[in-house]
Formats: structure tokens, C-alpha cells, sequence
């Protein structure tokens, strides 16, 4: 199977990152992508990057919605699933939000933000609350597909969550900015990908707002820990070909799922 990072420059209007997203799936269409990713907060400036805004509250919508269901069309017509990622309104609440979506244009479930920063450059807890909700996996046709929403997966407990679920790939809506090393992103994702068997890839954003310069580099890590394909500083579609089944079988060659020993782990989860 063809996956697909949209390595996208937002800029301030909601409309205008909305088309420019459609466009993406429409050229991912035309190269035969079947799974595309795309950045975190895509279609909205990455007002994250300080705790004073106020504006994005009003994009904010319900899921399912206008928005979704836009993708939801575009998905049918292109064949093709979809991970998005954009603020959500539930009861009241906000919440870091990636809709799923399969290739026929059904929502298959909505993965949101379990982990909530608030550090320099980060200020995800002046916005969002953080979920209570399982790490799901979705059955596309395509494969098993497990989201971590942007900071997530500095957590092994997610992405062995997700694995334990049967998720062939693990696709994370995030970012890196400028003065991050690209290195250390390339080792957590390269040791998901080799730790837990399968294929982890993360969409980021390009270009530069209020003061911070993103610098692209979507990357893809396949299992054996190798990274595959990654983005340059621009914005483009980054693509590659991948195979499933010669995924499942590093489970039999590694076989560290069957070799876990649950019982020695409790203290991991237990309030200290």
C-alpha cells in the first residue's frame, strides 16, 4: 500500500487551509496514496505556540460536522483514508481531535489527545482537555491504523497500547520547529516502529508563524528501525510504499508481544 504525509503551510483563515488540505488529498489521489496523514492543528495557525489566544475557540466544531464531513466526500471520491487532526467541541469541553476516516467516507472513530503539555512554545493545557479515552485502532481497508495525537507518543504505554490492539501502522499528527533536534525524532520513531513491529509515521508542518519556524521532515520508520522516507523543509507530499505483511512477520521473527510479562509491570501503572 501508498501512504501519504501532506506536509502543509497554515496560515491564519480556516477557509483557506480547508481547500488547501482538499487540494492535498486531490494530488494524493493521483499518485495512488491510500493512507494519508496530515499535520497537527492543520487547519488553523499554530496558535499553540502561546497561551493568550482566543480566536481559535471559534473554529472549534462537533465531530461529526461540517469539516469532517468535507473530508468525508473527499475521502469517497479519492478512495482513500484519511487522518486529520483539529480542535473539537464535546459538552462544553475542547479536545486535540484526529477524525479517521476510511476510503468509502465513514468516520471510523475520532482519536484525541491523552497527554496535555504546558511547557515553552507548547501551550496545549490553555486549550484542551485531555482525554479518558482508550487508544483505539481502526480497521481501514487498507490495514490496522493507531493515531497518537502529536505529544502522545513520547509515551511507550501509547504506542504499546496501540500495538497490543493489532495496529499495523501508527500514524502521528505533530510537528517539528526549528531548534528541535530532528535526530532525536528520528530515534523515538524509528524505536516504536522496531520495539512494537510495524510501521510509525509522523506529518509535520512547514513554514513560519508568530516567531516559529516549522521545518517539516515527516518522516515514516519502518520495522526493522529504519526510516524510510522523510520530508524536506517545504511543503509538499511526502509518499511511500509500504508492505503489511512483511510487517506481521517481525512479530514472529521479535517476538516481544508473546515474550511480555504483564504481571512484573504493575508498578507502572499504579499512582506513586
Amino acid at each position: 500500500m501508498k501512504i501519504g504525509f501532506a506536509q502543509t503551510k497554515s496560515r491564519e483563515g480556516f477557509s483557506e487551509n480547508l481547500e488547501e488540505c482538499l487540494d492535498f488529498m486531490t494530488l494524493a489521489g493521483k499518485l495512488g496514496v491510500n493512507l494519508l496523514c496530515f499535520p497537527e492543528m492543520h487547519l488553523t495557525d499554530f496558535f499553540l505556540s502561546r497561551a493568550d489566544h482566543h480566536y481559535p475557540f471559534q473554529y472549534a466544531e462537533g465531530i461529526p460536522g461540517p469539516t469532517v464531513e468535507r473530508f468525508q466526500k473527499a475521502a469517497r471520491e479519492q478512495k482513500m483514508a484519511v487522518v486529520l487532526n483539529y480542535m473539537e467541541q464535546f459538552n462544553y469541553e475542547y479536545y486535540s481531535s484526529s477524525p479517521v476516516i476510511d476510503s468509502s467516507g465513514k468516520l471510523l472513530g475520532v482519536s484525541r489527545m491523552v497527554h496535555i503539555p504546558q511547557i515553552m512554545g507548547y501551550c496545549a493545557q490553555s486549550y484542551f482537555t485531555p482525554s479518558c479515552g482508550d487508544f483505539q485502532v481502526y480497521n481501514t481497508k487498507f490495514g490496522k491504523v493507531g493515531v497518537l495525537v502529536s505529544f502522545d507518543r513520547h509515551f511507550p504505554e501509547a504506542t504499546r497500547a496501540l500495538t497490543l490492539r493489532g495496529a499495523d501502522i501508527i500514524l502521528i499528527p505533530g510537528f517539528i520547529a526549528e531548534g528541535q533536534d530532528p535526530d532525536m525524532y528520528r530515534a523515538e520513531l524509528r524505536t516504536i516502529a522496531y520495539q512494537n513491529c510495524l510501521y510509525a509515521g509522523m506529518c509535520s508542518r512547514v513554514g513560519e508563524e508568530d516567531g516559529t519556524r516549522f521545518i517539516g521532515k515527516s518522516m515514516l520508520a519502518g520495522p526493522d528501525g529504519d526510516i524510510l522516507v522523510e520530508g524536506s523543509a517545504e511543503s509538499e507530499l511526502v509518499v511511500a510504499d509500504i508492505d503489511l505483511a512483511a510487517a506481521r512477520c517481525r512479530h514472529k521473527e521479535n517476538p516481544y508481544l508473546t515474550l511480555r510479562r504483564p504481571d512484573e509491570y504493575l508498578y507502572i501503572v499504579r499512582n506513586c
